[in-house]
């Protein structure tokens, strides 16, 4: 209520200025022209809009798994897409654009959102080609099993909110949305009206914050492993009707694409589908047939796809990042020999693509660093990342022994004679006071975990590089124990109190990594890392091992 009532506070002393500007001092009501009135109007109408603007980009819903996927369609130069998938989350986890791009060279977009139903997908499809001219446009099919006229209010905010104001925008929320429903999604405002609690950080930033999102094509990867059990493919037969309102959404999709002249290519991921999946996918395999539209069902290749159902499913529909991974390669290979589709590697025009591939990849080795819980491994993770900063710190007893010593002073190095290194636009790592930061060496964390050292008083800091508050550097940075602490802006990173830290930060993904330790007994290092992250409230807590 706080942010609501300043909002309008504002709205009035801006709407009280231009009254002001209005009136000429002194001249009475009845004197004015109607041509003064008429400019007083139009001033009145241009800061209500511009107010309503700005609430709406700062409140307006930006769903990574739907409304962005659209926004950001929009802003794709025309002719970049050269083969657009359709679909809900089965394109957007399981088809990897990354993965089609270093493969094949394909230039392909995820435009879909969670759970869409296929009438929705029909008016995303419209309104694609509006401006993209695909080459190729491919459909996943788990769409078709749904068994409701309506999706929830939700979902379909995600299908919907992304949609640029159109006659187009009108007949969708028509069909898409329940009769009660429909002035709210007109308007928008009834929608999101109560999102103050919810405001995040990437609200108010552009791209959400994110790096490299303006390069993004839709792919959202899922890094959680959930072992499944395989169906037994051959035992599902027959067909299944589908939902009458998803049916004749089903037609008017094919039927759009054969008006359009583009070829298009029907497919279902893979994922441990049920026998009433497989029956949906047996009908309208069948549709497709009698338009001569291909249909490739992926859940009967899932030993040429190679797929591991230990380890390559995020959960009972969703491959992981792996699993993605494995999948877009194959689909890339079948695309690029069954269709004429262009290599666009190397190729100027499409940077953007390539910016995409390589942060799908670093995203990936990031997780698998993050995942990655043995010594040996962890640090042969490491040296196989082109983007990372990897500054290691000793404390406590490590840090007297020669090895803690010379770790400790090679970091130094690194940072420089300042102790600080700007590591991307807003983050600084540096190196914290020592000895005379008596304050936060007492809240230290013991071996079992604990707290995090408190701010310093706000006299002891200055401005770092990156436009942070950061603490003034001492005589004595290491502390008579030797041990040497960094912090990233204004924030201290350690896992251990007692052996060796590591401070990880991918540069082009612009993102820490990893806080990890080693934890030392007097004798050697563990041979399994500790981890702690920071949660969304700025909190520390320590990541457990699976």
């Amino acid at each position: 209520m706080a942010t609501e009532a300043w909002v309008l506070n504002k709205y009035h002393i801006l709407a009280a200025s231009c009254k002001r500007m209005m009136k000429t001092p002194g001249e009475p009501l009845k004197k004015r022209s109607f041509g003064r009135g008429l400019l007083r109007a139009a001033c009145f109408l241009l800061l209500a809009v511009l107010l309503l603007a700005g609430f709406a980009r700062t409140f307006g819903f930006k769903y990574s798994d739907g409304v962005d996927s659209m926004r950001t369609f929009y802003r794709q130069a025309p002719g970049s897409v050269d083969v657009l998938f359709l679909g809900n989350s089965h394109v957007f986890e399981d088809v990897d654009t990354g993965a089609l791009y270093d493969t094949a060279g394909i230039a392909a977009y995820d435009l879909c959102a969670a759970r869409q139903v296929p009438w929705s997908t029909y008016w995303y499809l419209k309104e694609a080609l509006k401006t993209q001219r695909p080459k190729l446009i491919v459909m996943d099919c788990f769409g078709l099993t749904t068994e409701s006229d309506y999706a929830s209010r939700e979902d379909a905010v995600k299908s919907l909110a992304g949609l640029k104001l159109s006659l187009d925008k009108l007949a969708a929320i028509r069909e898409c949305v329940p009769p009660e429903e429909r002035l709210r999604f007109l308007f928008g405002y009834p929608l999101y009206h109560g999102r103050y609690s919810d405001l995040g950080r990437e609200d108010y930033l552009p791209q959400k914050g994110i790096a490299n999102r303006e390069s993004w094509k839709g792919y959202i990867p899922n890094y959680l492993v959930d072992p499944q059990t395989r169906p037994d493919i051959a035992a599902m037969t027959g067909e299944k009707a589908l939902l009458p309102k998803a049916e004749d959404a089903f037609v008017r999709i094919m039927d759009l694409a054969g008006q359009a002249g583009i070829p298009l290519v029907l497919i279902c991921s893979p994922f441990p589908l049920t026998y009433e999946h497989m029956q949906v996918f047996h009908t309208a395999e069948r549709m497709a047939a009698e338009r001569g539209i291909p249909f490739w069902n992926f859940n009967e290749q899932y030993d040429e796809i190679g797929l591991d159902f230990e380890r390559d499913f995020a959960d009972y529909s969703h491959l992981n990042h792996r699993g993605s991974r494995k999948f877009s390669e194959f689909l890339a290979k079948r695309l690029a020999g069954a269709y004429d589709l262009p290599d666009r590697r190397n190729d100027p025009a499409f940077s953007g693509y390539e910016v995409m591939a390589e942060d799908v990849r670093c995203r990936a080795m990031d997780e698998e660093i993050r995942s990655t819980w043995d010594r040996g491994a962890f640090l042969g993770a490491l040296g196989s990342h082109p983007h990372l900063v990897v500054l290691p710190s000793c404390r406590g007893s490590y840090a007297a022994t020669e090895e803690g010593r010379r770790i400790n002073a090679e970091t130094r190095r690194a940072l420089g004679e300042t102790g600080r290194l700007a590591l991307g636009p807003e983050t600084t790592v540096s190196v914290m006071a020592g000895a005379a930061d008596e304050q936060a060496r007492s809240l230290e964390r013991d071996p079992a975990g604990g707290a995090m050292p408190e701010a310093l008083p706000e006299e002891n800091l200055v401005e770092d590089p990156a436009g942070n508050m950061a603490e003034d550097r001492v005589e004595d940075p290491a502390g008579p124990a030797g041990d040497l602490r960094l912090k990233l802006n204004l924030t201290e990173y350690y896992a251990v109190s007692d052996g060796i830290n590591y401070l990880i930060y991918d540069q082009f993904a612009d993102q820490v990594v990893d806080c990890a330790g080693f934890r030392f007994n007097g004798a050697a290092l563990a041979e399994q890392k500790t981890a702690w992250d920071l949660d969304e409230d700025g909190e520390w807590e320590e990541r457990e091992a699976p």
